[in-house]
């Protein structure tokens, strides 16, 4: 079967983004409104499973009905013929993968202290009595009674902020 280059006559097929389960995702042109575009096409092995079609719809449904400057926006949809799969065309934004955002994010923040651990205030700690339920040590304590190994119910992890009791209303004590 010959790779298709074009959709209905309007919709040129330029570059291969990236290939998932159900279809892949192209760098485009629309021909008539003359503007660069994104192209999903859903793979042939699907054009006949009901399921995965009714999702496909689905997406382009909800996607039409979204608008908002941090969202792409869905233009068309079609559904499969003899000539093309079904396809949605939205807009196209340039830039890094989510994959790969996600991947930068997690090395930024591996090596960035946590912003709970940077703000711990130095020098002498203030004397007096303590709201109820916190424990010795100031900013930064565990508002917990004893150390509760991670995964079990009270537990927060550290760096997390902790509501409740220890934490003055409308503040949050941090544990550590």
């Amino acid at each position: 079967m010959r790779p298709i280059t074009q959709l209905t006559g309007r919709y040129r097929l330029d570059e291969l983004i990236a290939a998932g389960g159900m279809g892949e995702v192209w760098r485009g042109w629309d021909g008539v409104l003359a503007r660069p575009v994104a192209v999903k096409l859903l793979r042939p092995a699907y054009a006949d499973d009901e399921v995965t079609l009714a999702r496909f719809r689905a997406e382009a449904r909800h996607a039409g009905r979204l608008s908002h400057p941090g969202i792409a926006q869905a233009y068309d949809y079609a559904e499969a013929t003899e000539r093309s799969p079904a396809f949605l065309v939205m807009e196209l934004v340039d830039g890094l993968s989510l994959a790969a955002v996600g991947s930068v994010v997690v090395l930024t923040t591996a090596t960035r202290p946590s912003p709970a651990r940077s703000a711990r205030p130095s020098g002498p700690r203030p004397s007096g009595p303590r709201p109820s339920g916190s424990q010795p040590g100031g900013a930064g304590a565990s508002a917990s009674p004893s150390p509760s190994p991670a995964g079990q119910a009270g537990h927060t992890p550290p760096g997390r902020a902790k509501h409740g009791k220890g934490a003055p209303p409308g503040q949050q004590s941090v544990t550590s």
